[in-house]
């Protein structure tokens, strides 16, 4: 399947999912409010249940709950009011949010970000990725013409040495009825 990566940029309040590079996924998300500020770093996906209730915020619904922290910050499903309001955890609308659970396992890498520039990174990866995809269907193209061209310049080949075979045959007929000297 590819290895997969998760990226959570607090600046745009979105979530994007990599699989070998390759961007598969996208999705608006609520991250921590200022007072509850969700981490920024890398961290590794520690536990996953489909339906967990928070021990902290009075058996709060975490559904497709992904574990990111000792301290509880997790992945799930939740109200996206479209700004960061959580307590800290990323919550991601549920349709997403079940998808991603289904993709990920256990030590999946996520990445959490503020910068500016991971996001201008991830614009150029996405940009690359739409070039590369050009790139591959324009040479797909060159190859098939390519392809083409050989088959018609062998089917010209082919007819013109069928055309001297005839010749040569005529000319030998023709020698052979000819009067002798």
């Amino acid at each position: 399947m590819g290895s997969l990566f998760v990226v959570i940029n607090l600046a745009s309040q979105r979530a994007m999912v990599y699989r070998d590079g390759v961007l598969i996924g996208a999705s608006t998300i609520s991250t921590g409010t200022k007072d509850r500020e969700t981490p920024t770093g890398v961290f590794p996906i520690l536990e996953k249940q489909l339906m967990h209730r928070s021990s902290t915020y009075d058996n709060a619904p975490m559904p497709y709950m992904q574990r990111l922290t000792s301290k509880g910050v997790a992945l799930h499903a939740g109200n996206l009011p479209g700004y960061a309001a959580s307590h800290g955890c990323i919550r991601l609308p549920a349709g997403f949010a079940k998808l991603l659970y289904g993709a990920t396992a256990i030590g999946t890498p996520v990445m959490i970000t503020d910068s500016a520039q991971v996001a201008e990174q991830q614009r150029r990866m996405e940009e690359f990725v739409r070039a590369n995809d050009e790139f591959v269907r324009q040479r797909a193209e060159r190859r098939a013409a390519a392809d083409r061209a050989l088959a018609e310049s062998e089917r010209a080949k082919a007819q013109h040495a069928d055309a001297v075979r005839r010749y040569e045959t005529e000319v030998a007929k023709l020698k052979s009825q000819a009067p002798s000297e």
